[in-house]
Formats: structure tokens, C-alpha cells, sequence
């Protein structure tokens, strides 16, 4: 296994447990934190982006949705005009 691959299962076990956590929160049964605000203020993330994982995680219950997102240009077609129109 690849380093990368690791350290992408690392991060998603470690969202799975957070998931965990943030539904105690919501049903105010967590005995470390009484409000979501505190709770993501702990694990260093967004709101936003936290809910957006989450969400992600609730449409599809499986730990490989948790694996943070290929980043690519979503318009591929305009690097390329742009190119050809440079040379």
C-alpha cells in the first residue's frame, strides 16, 4: 500500500469517528462537547466543509466517500483553446 493511500484511510477513518461524534453532538448526547460550533472548532475544520462531508457520507454510507475528492479543472476544454491560441 502506497503512503498515500494510507494516509487517505488515516483521514477517513478519522472522519467516520468524527461523523460519530457530530451526530452525539446533534442529539446533545456527547459528553465533550454541548454545540456543533465548539465541536468543529476543536477538529480545526469548517462548518461548511464538514457538512459537506458529511452529507457525502449520509447519501453514500461507505468509508471510501470519506477519501477526500480528486481536484481537477473542471474546464479542460478552455486550457486547450487557451493553449492553441498562444502558439
Amino acid at each position: 500500500m502506497t503512503n498515500k493511500k494510507i494516509i487517505s484511510q488515516t483521514l477517513a477513518r478519522h472522519m467516520l469517528s468524527c461523523i460519530e461524534e457530530y451526530e452525539l453532538v446533534k442529539s446533545k448526547q456527547s459528553i465533550h462537547f454541548k454545540t456543533v460550533k465548539s465541536f468543529c472548532a476543536y477538529h480545526g475544520f469548517s462548518h461548511q466543509n464538514f457538512m459537506k462531508i458529511y452529507h457525502r457520507y449520509k447519501q453514500n454510507p461507505d468509508i471510501q466517500s470519506l477519501i477526500p475528492q480528486k481536484r481537477s479543472p473542471k474546464f479542460k476544454t478552455r486550457i486547450n483553446r487557451i493553449f492553441f491560441a498562444v502558439q
